[in-house]
C-alpha cells in the first residue's frame, strides 16, 4: 500500500466520523457513557494501528459504531480490533471481539455492584467452599512460576464473586467448570480449524477462559442488570459470537455452573439458550467497503427500491448515499428502507433507531433556513 494510501485513509474515516448525523447516532449509543468526541478521537488512534491498515474503510466506520453500541473502548482493552479475511466479500475487515475486561467493565456499571472479579484455579491451588459460612477459600503461590494457564491440562475451573456496595449483603459466587469451558471452546468453527495454527483459543487461552466466566455469569444473569446495560451486554455477546464465528447449537447443553449466596439461587438459564436466542433476533453481515447500493431501475418507481429490505451493512452505505446526495426525496426514502428491513428481520430495533435518526436529522438540515 502506497505512502498516500496510508496518509489519505485515517483522513478519510475520520471526516466520515464528524459527519453531524453520524456523531448524533454514536452519541445516542453511547447513552451518556463518555462524550462522543473524545470518544471519536480515541476510536480513529486505534483503528489507525498499522494492523488495520489493509482493512475496508466501511468495515472501519462498522467497527466505531459497534464499538459505541457496546459501550466500549479498545484502548482500555475492553475490545479487540481484529482484522480477518473475508472471502465472501473478497476483502479485508476489521472486526470487534470484546475482552473480558469489557464484560467486567459493563457489570460494574450496576449501581449496586463495589466490585466483580473472575479467577481461574489451577490444579495445584488449594481450594475449600463453606457451605455454612458460604465462603470460599482459595489458596495459591502468586510467586510460582510453574502456576500457568496454557491448556486445559493447567485448570480445575473458574469462579466469579460479586461484593456488593451494601456491606451486609453477602458476596455472591459463580462457579465455572472446566467442562463449560471446553464447550466454549468448541462451539468456535475458528478454533476448530485452527487449533495447531494460532487459534485464539490457543494464542489467548487464560483471557477466552476468563471471558468465558463473565459470559457464563451474563447469561445466568447472576447480577441483576439494568435493561440499557444488558442490552450492550447482548451486543457483546454477539459480537464475539461473530468475531470466533461461534455456533452454539455445535455443542451439547453446558452443565449448569452453581451460583452461591445466602439469598436464593436463581433459575439456571443455558448460555447456548441466550446465545442462541440472540442469534435469531440479530442479523449480522461482514461490512465491506465494495458493497454498494443498487441503482435505481429506468422507469421503476423510487418508492419501489426503498420497499426492498437491506442488511446492517446495506443500510449504512445507503445512508450515507442519501446524505451526500442533500436530496429530501433520498432520505424519505431510505426511512422507508429501514422501515422494511426492520419488519423483515434484516435488522434489529437498535439499528433501526440509530440510522432513521441520523435520516432525520440529516433532512432538517436541508429544511433549515440558510
Amino acid at each position: 500500500m502506497n505512502q498516500l494510501a496510508v496518509e489519505n485513509k485515517p483522513k478519510g474515516l475520520r471526516a466520515w466520523l464528524d459527519i453531524p448525523s453520524v456523531k448524533t447516532g454514536i452519541k445516542n449509543a453511547l447513552g451518556g457513557w463518555m462524550n462522543e468526541d473524545s470518544f471519536i478521537a480515541q476510536l480513529v488512534i486505534s483503528l489507525n494501528d498499522q494492523s488495520l491498515d489493509e482493512c475496508s474503510e466501511q468495515s472501519k466506520f462498522e467497527a466505531a459504531h459497534l464499538c459505541a453500541a457496546l459501550g466500549m473502548l479498545p484502548s482500555l482493552q475492553q475490545v479487540a480490533l481484529i482484522p480477518r479475511n473475508s472471502k465472501k466479500h473478497g476483502c479485508k475487515i476489521c472486526t470487534v471481539m470484546p475482552q473480558w475486561q469489557g464484560f467486567q467493565a459493563l457489570m460494574l456499571r450496576n449501581d449496586d455492584v463495589l466490585d466483580v472479579n473472575a479467577e481461574l484455579v489451577h490444579i495445584n491451588d488449594e481450594y475449600e467452599f463453606d457451605p455454612v459460612t458460604r465462603q470460599l477459600k482459595h489458596k495459591y503461590d502468586p510467586f510460582d512460576d510453574d502456576r500457568a494457564f496454557k491448556s486445559f491440562d493447567d485448570i480445575k475451573g473458574g469462579y466469579l464473586v460479586v461484593k456488593w456496595r451494601d456491606k451486609t449483603r453477602p458476596d455472591k459466587f459463580h462457579f465455572v467448570t472446566k467442562k463449560t469451558m471446553t464447550q466454549a471452546r468448541d462451539c468456535s468453527p475458528d478454533y476448530q480449524r485452527n487449533s495447531n495454527n494460532g487459534a485464539i483459543w490457543i494464542k489467548w487461552f487464560m483471557e477466552q477462559c476468563l471471558k468465558t466466566v463473565y459470559r457464563n455469569t451474563y447469561a445466568r444473569r447472576v447480577i441483576p442488570i439494568d435493561p440499557l446495560v444488558a442490552q450492550k451486554l447482548e451486543k457483546a455477546v454477539q459480537a464475539e459470537d461473530i468475531a470466533l464465528e461461534n455456533d452454539p447449537m455445535r455443542i451439547a447443553p453446558e452443565d449448569q455452573s452453581p451460583v452461591i449466596e445466602t439469598a436464593r439461587i436463581e433459575k439456571p438459564a443455558s448460555r447456548s439458550q441466550q446465545v442462541a436466542q440472540s442469534m435469531e433476533t440479530t442479523s449480522h453481515q461482514e461490512p465491506c467497503e465494495t458493497t454498494t447500493t443498487a441503482p435505481p431501475v429506468p422507469g421503476q418507481n423510487r418508492n419501489q427500491q426503498a420497499k426492498k429490505p437491506r442488511d446492517n451493512n446495506g443500510l449504512h452505505v445507503a445512508l450515507k448515499d442519501a446524505i451526500d446526495s442533500n436530496n429530501p426525496d433520498q432520505l424519505a426514502d431510505f426511512q422507508i428502507m429501514a422501515e422494511n428491513s426492520l419488519a423483515a428481520g434484516a435488522i434489529d430495533q437498535g439499528v433501526y433507531d440509530m440510522l432513521t435518526e441520523q435520516a432525520s436529522n440529516a433532512m432538517e438540515q436541508l429544511r433549515a433556513p440558510t
